[in-house]
């Protein structure tokens, strides 16, 4: 797969990226990071994704580090569902909008809540775009924790 699938990677934290690295470099997605990285230390690790993906040619969208770790770990602690219902919807615009073929982001793993939550309100997103457009849209996960393979074998 080459420049010229339309494709996006949406992963929570900078630094997912690297995982597939050699696949972002072929195929050029628009790249989302739902938040800054800065966990505990409370530093933001959006520069080094930033910098990845300018050398790469790759392009940030309208999703890109907007949250904390904090901000989105709260949010799942007190329920507030509001947020990834939105997140949900400006993502399936984006992937609309894109005329993406292919989503690819992090697998929901059961290690960090935000992956699992991330990769949910993603799934969710490819759904409505998928509604709203009509057209196929391929959906894939890729794990940050347990060995590569089939879905249903992690």
């Amino acid at each position: 797969m080459a420049r010229g699938v339309r494709a996006l990677l949406a992963v929570a934290h900078p630094g997912h990226e690297l995982l597939v690295h050699a696949w972002l470099c072929r195929v050029a997605p628009r790249v989302f990071v739902l938040t800054d990285g800065s966990g505990r230390s409370g530093e933001s690790r959006l520069a080094t994704t930033t910098s990845l993906l300018r050398r790469a040619g790759v392009q940030s969208g309208g999703l890109y580090g907007r949250h904390t770790d904090a901000q989105v770990y709260d949010a799942i602690l007190d329920a507030r569902t509001p947020l990834f219902v939105s997140l949900a919807r400006e993502l399936a615009k984006e992937i609309a909008a894109e005329g993406a073929e292919m989503v690819v982001g992090d697998a929901a793993e059961g290690y960090n809540p935000i992956h699992d939550a991330f990769r949910l309100t993603l799934n969710a997103a490819v759904e409505l775009a998928r509604a709203q457009t009509g057209r196929s849209i391929e959906s894939y996960d890729f794990p940050l924790f347990l060995p590569p393979g089939p879905a249903d074998s992690r």
